[in-house]
């Protein structure tokens, strides 16, 4: 980016800037295009050497890049290597170090939502009753058969750590953040026994639910081997009730043609 910027630079333009101010010009992402199209105001072509990023990668990875970094980077200072920064621009004299770039004074808050928009959900303009802090789950047929499961707050306010200041008093920093750690396990074992209570309900239910369904079969479907043999027996006397209506037919015709 240095060694682009430095070459934007000597051909008349404001060096990564140009390149910045293109992309949200054009509203694209596409580095090919820059290389292809980036100019300045009269017209004329601000990255000379190639047209396409790849181009430009393959030059510096082929001993353009080493031989700019020689020339032109001081590796032996602290500098961060911005793009502003002494190595390059110079232009403020002020060498940009880790710490100067990034402060570290310590910026504790204890209103961390201050000046975002916080929104509860809602449902119709009503609080949620799914989201109030207890839960009343019914795990039975009956109406004792039920488990209420408390959703207790872990906010900084629980968590006893509204008044954190690392900057004055560690050993008080560590006493409350070990407080808010045992409150975080304490709350995690009370959901581990809700969930085990839960799921020994379902359990529980899930057999009930299969013996229930025996039972019913039991009571309501058919008994294949009776119905089979009520079915061969029925057939069987009307097939014999057949054969004999038949032989008292022929016994009819018998006497008539003796007769005749």
């Amino acid at each position: 980016m240095r060694m682009m910027h430095e070459e934007i630079k000597q051909a008349g333009g404001q060096g990564i800037k140009d390149v910045m101010t293109y992309l949200n010009t054009n509203q694209t992402n596409d580095l090919d295009d820059v290389f292809a199209n980036l100019q300045d105001s009269d017209g004329n072509a601000l990255l000379v050497n190639e047209n396409t990023y790849a181009a430009f990668v393959t030059r510096f990875t082929g001993g353009a890049g080493a031989t700019f970094m020689q020339n032109n980077l001081n590796l032996s200072n602290e500098d961060t290597g911005a793009i502003g920064g002494l190595d390059v621009e110079g232009s403020d004299g002020v060498e940009k170090t880790a710490r100067s770039v990034v402060n570290d004074t310590a910026n504790v808050t204890i209103t961390p939502l201050s000046g975002f928009s916080v929104e509860v959900p809602t449902n119709g303009n009503v609080v949620d009753p799914r989201l109030a802090g207890r839960y009343n789950l019914q795990l039975g047929a009956n109406a004792d058969e039920s488990i209420k499961v408390d959703v207790l707050r872990v906010d900084r306010s629980a968590l006893g750590l509204n008044s954190v200041d690392l900057t004055t008093d560690t050993d008080d920093v560590i006493t409350k953040v070990d407080a808010a750690l045992d409150y975080i396990s304490a709350r995690r074992a009370d959901f581990g026994a809700s969930i085990n209570r839960i799921q020994a309900s379902i359990s529980v239910n899930s057999i009930s639910s299969q013996a229930m369904s025996q039972s019913r079969s039991r009571i309501e479907d058919a008994d294949f081997s009776k119905e089979t043999s009520a079915l061969i027996r029925e057939q069987i006397l009307r097939s014999a009730a057949t054969a004999i209506l038949s032989q008292a037919n022929a016994s009819g015709q018998v006497a008539l043609t003796l007769l005749g």
